[in-house]
C-alpha cells in the first residue's frame, strides 16, 4: 500500500475520538509486559530466549523517548522555562502514552506470532525473535499509532525513528505485517502509517543516509533479490504507476494515455534500476 490515502471522512475531532476509544477498547486491559503466552509459547522455544533483550530493549526506548520530549518540550503547548512546574505533569502524561505503547508492542507481537505460527505450523521463531531490526521497526511503528492518537507531534516520524535508530527500508519491510496483524486500527492511525511508508518511498529512502541500501538493491541479481527487496521494488514501482497514471490521464486523451504510461513508467524502472543515485537527496516524482 504506498498510493495517496483518500481524505479522511469526519472531522479531525471525531478522527481523534475513534482513535482513543479504539486505544481504551483493545489496551485498558491489556498487559505491558510480555504475557504468559508470549514467554511460554513462543519465546522459551527459541534457541536464545529473548525475553530480557526484549524488555530491557524497551526500556532503553523509554528512557531515550522521555529525555528528547523532556529536551524539546511539545511545540506549541508550553514553554518549560516560563512555566517549569508543569513538566513533570507532562512527563508523567507522557510515561502513561509510552505505557499505551509497550501494550500494543506486546498485543501486536503476540498478534503476528500466533498467525504466522497457525500459516508455518511452527511456534519456533528463534530468528525473528532475535532479530534487533524487526523489533526496533514494529516499536516505531506501534509508537507512531499512539503519538498520532495523543497528538503529540513533536516526536512523530521521522523523529521516532532516528531516536529508536532504525532505517526507513526495515520499516517498509514489516508495515504490511503491522497492518495485518493489528486488530481493527482506527482509520486515522490507518492513514497515519500509510502516509510514512508513502513519504519513505517517494523521498525518505532516497536520502543520504539511506540511499547506499537502495542501490545495493537495484545492484543485485534478481534471482539472488531477498523477499523483502522484492517488496520495496514492487511497492516502489507501484507509487510510481499510481503517479505516472494521475499525470497522464490529467493531460491526455484517453487513447494516448496507455502507451504513453507504458513508455514512462518502463523509463523510470531502467533509469532507477540502472541509475538509482540520480534520485540521490530528491523526491522519486522530481
Amino acid at each position: 500500500r504506498i498510493t495517496k490515502s483518500p481524505a479522511p471522512m469526519g472531522t479531525p475531532v471525531s478522527g481523534a475520538v475513534e482513535a482513543n476509544n479504539w486505544l481504551r477498547r483493545e489496551l485498558q486491559d491489556a498487559p505491558d509486559k510480555p504475557s504468559n503466552t508470549l514467554c511460554e509459547r513462543y519465546f522459551r522455544e527459541c534457541e536464545n530466549n529473548p525475553e530480557e533483550s526484549i524488555v530491557k530493549r524497551l526500556e532503553d526506548f523509554r528512557v531515550k523517548l522521555s529525555k528528547q520530549y523532556a529536551e524539546s518540550g511539545p511545540a506549541g503547548v508550553i514553554n518549560f522555562d516560563d512555566a517549569p512546574r508543569e513538566k513533570p505533569a507532562l512527563s508523567s502524561r507522557l510515561h502513561e502514552h509510552l505505557i499505551l505503547v509497550n501494550k500494543l508492542y506486546y498485543r501486536t507481537l503476540e498478534s503476528i506470532l500466533r498467525g504466522e505460527s497457525e500459516r508455518l505450523k511452527t511456534n519456533n521463531f528463534n530468528a525473528l525473535l532475535n532479530n534487533e531490526k524487526f523489533h526496533r521497526s514494529l516499536y516505531v511503528w506501534c509508537l507512531e499509532v499512539i503519538l498520532r492518537s495523543k497528538e503529540i507531534f513533536k516526536l512523530m516520524y521521522p523523529k521516532s525513528a532516528k531516536i529508536i535508530n532504525v532505517g526507513n527500508l526495515d520499516l517498509i519491510k514489516i508495515v504490511d505485517c503491522f497492518i495485518k496483524y493489528v486488530p481493527a486500527l482506527p482509520r486515522v492511525s490507518r492513514q497515519h502509517v500509510y502516509s510514512i511508508e508513502e513519504n519513505i518511498m517517494e523521498e525518505a529512502a532516497w536520502r543520504s543516509d539511506s540511499i547506499n541500501q537502495i542501490m545495493s538493491i537495484m545492484s543485485s541479481d534478481k534471482s539472488k533479490k531477498s523477499p523483502q527487496q522484492n517488496l520495496f521494488l514492487r511497492k516502489l514501482y507501484t507509487l510510481a504507476h499510481n503517479r505516472i497514471r494521475k499525470l497522464c490521464f490529467g493531460l491526455f486523451s484517453a487513447a494516448s494515455t496507455t502507451e504513453l504510461m507504458r513508455l514512462t513508467l518502463s523509463t523510470f524502472r531502467h533509469a532507477v534500476s540502472r541509475y538509482p543515485e540520480l534520485l540521490k537527496d530528491r523526491h522519486v516524482d522530481h
